[in-house]
């Protein structure tokens, strides 16, 4: 459930989290530069509705969220 970032000319991986979510069960992540977030799409338990949670690239934090279908895992920009 945890997300960590790190630098592309980083040779050690962090040790701490960027994004931490126990809970979450990951099943879609994508970049969104127009707008510098990420979106992650959130299975919870694959049986009932997910979950699209969209989060801040720079800083982590938690932007918004909305209710998805079973098993999110695609985002398509418009």
């Amino acid at each position: 459930g945890n997300v960590y970032k790190i630098d592309k000319n980083a040779t050690v991986a962090p040790s701490t989290p960027f994004i931490t979510s126990p809970a979450m069960t990951l099943y879609g992540l994508n970049y969104y530069g127009a707008n510098n977030t990420l979106l992650i799409a959130d299975a919870k338990n694959f049986i009932t509705s997910g979950v699209v949670k969209r989060y801040d690239a720079t800083t982590g934090s938690l932007l918004d969220s909305l209710n998805a279908g079973v098993a999110p895992n695609g985002f398509v920009f418009n």
